[in-house]
């Protein structure tokens, strides 16, 4: 078929509301770099038709790898010297990749479960801890074993995403 993976509408919007100031990649590219783009239809539609080529994997595997790679820069952890890492990934991968979760969330949302609190809702994660701990809060001999908000899409369906990405 030649149904795009990518909605026009849906990666121009992604685009245009993409955060500035962000992190250079390994070629010092940012967001901005993109949106700049942007200003004629001409360009616009050249970096749509290119990111559209890469979510449909035209591309050879060394080129994946390469925007695989990021930027890694130490920043500081809390108030006891500790450091961690920040990984600037490349903007022309994480935008295709935004595009492509933004167009189908109610597919996104139904292979990812009910118990998810990421796919249409805004902080939910940080909803959730704050609820938590409200709880522990008002009630005292509650207790919480595990809260893992690192690894939650590790553990998605993606049968049905890649589905529907090669369709």
């Amino acid at each position: 078929t030649n149904a795009s993976p990518l909605d026009f509408e849906t990666f121009v919007a992604t685009l245009r509301n993409a955060s500035r100031g962000g992190g250079a990649d390994l070629l010092g590219f940012t967001y901005e770099h993109l949106q700049l783009l942007a200003a004629s239809e001409a360009t616009l539609s050249a970096l749509y038709r290119f990111c559209d080529a890469l979510a449909r994997g035209r591309f050879s595997a060394p080129f994946y790898d390469v925007l695989a790679m990021s930027r890694l820069t130490p920043a500081k952890k809390g108030t006891k010297g500790g450091l961690r890492p920040l990984m600037c990934g490349a903007p022309l991968r994480r935008l295709t990749a935004s595009a492509l979760c933004s167009f189908d969330k109610q597919l996104l949302a139904e292979v990812a479960g009910e118990a998810q609190f990421a796919i249409g809702k805004a902080a939910g994660v940080e909803k959730l801890g704050a609820t938590l701990q409200a709880l522990l809060e008002a009630f005292p001999e509650l207790a919480v074993l595990q809260f893992d908000a690192v690894s939650a899409f590790n553990n998605v369906k993606r049968e049905r995403v890649l589905q529907r990405v090669s369709d």
